[in-house]
């Protein structure tokens, strides 16, 4: 599809391979790819997803905080001009949970991402709101509230309902 015609979800996929082959750099060119092309498409949604996804690369695999900050606000910025959408629910869970420094702000991330989810029917996303929202409330002493909210978290990655990448994040939070 790459060497067919440009198209951002070929190079998101692409990219999606390179990290979970652990080649961050080809990932990183995919991500980068992706993005450019769909803004010049206009199709700010797309931009917006490229841009979160490298944002948590950058924090996530290269440990710099700074370029991920860049990309995370460039994704916010492309998705003012949106309104509720579901790519403003990844770019909430952008991080992953384990990296989050406040877990009152990870609960409140958590919350919102989960809300879109439920709204635009996205199991993946779901998931990890439940996740990483188990997680912050466990970090914050509620045990038994937390655990139900992993547990939960399990059941569609369980029955194959989550995307893989997805999972993966998930399996962090626990």
């Amino acid at each position: 599809a790459v060497e067919s015609s440009p198209v951002p979800m070929a190079h998101m996929i692409l990219g999606a391979l390179g990290f979970a082959d652990e080649d961050f750099p080809e990932c990183q060119r995919q991500w980068e790819e992706a993005f450019r092309l769909a803004k010049e498409a206009g199709d700010h949604r797309m931009a917006a997803r490229a841009a979160t996804n490298l944002g948590g690369l950058h924090y996530d695999a290269y440990g710099n905080e700074a370029a991920s900050r860049g990309w995370l606000s460039r994704a916010g910025r492309l998705l003012d001009k949106e309104g509720r959408c579901i790519e403003r629910g990844y770019l909430e869970l952008a991080l992953v949970a384990c990296n989050v420094r406040d877990v009152s702000a990870l609960e409140e991330s958590a919350a919102v991402a989960l809300d879109l989810a439920i709204e635009f029917n996205d199991p993946s996303l779901e998931a990890r709101a439940l996740a990483d929202g188990g997680l912050a409330l466990i970090s914050q002493g509620m045990l038994a509230k937390g655990f139900k909210r992993l547990d939960e978290a399990m059941a569609p990655v369980s029955s194959g309902e989550v995307d893989p990448m997805t999972s993966g994040m998930i399996y962090c939070a626990l």
